[in-house]
């Protein structure tokens, strides 16, 4: 149930953001996995890629975040996802910390 003082607009604005944040986060999740898979990496180049993935990790969580407070309720299926795309991001991690 939305909040009394949240908007329809709002709401819709914040489902925007955070879908935008999910999408970036996908792709800094693919291009970690490239830079991690591609021979010629440098190790200044794997540490660039996570550490944009991280970032653009923690901007998704907080444009959920934002969206989940203005809704007033927890909706299971973006909490889903989040727990999908971090575990994917602690894979990927992993996997660079190998070729460090």
């Amino acid at each position: 149930m939305k909040s009394e003082t949240s908007s329809s607009h709002d709401i819709k604005q914040a489902a925007k953001a955070s879908k935008y944040e999910r999408i970036q986060l996908e792709m800094a999740v693919d291009n970690m996995q490239m830079v991690v898979n591609h021979r010629g990496s440098t190790i200044d180049k794997i540490k660039e890629a996570q550490k944009d993935m991280k970032q653009q990790l923690d901007l998704y969580k907080a444009a959920q975040r934002s969206q989940q407070m203005l809704l007033d309720e927890v909706d299971d299926k973006e909490i889903g996802v989040l727990k999908k795309l971090q575990d994917l991001c602690l894979k990927v991690d992993l996997e660079a910390e190998t070729k460090i």
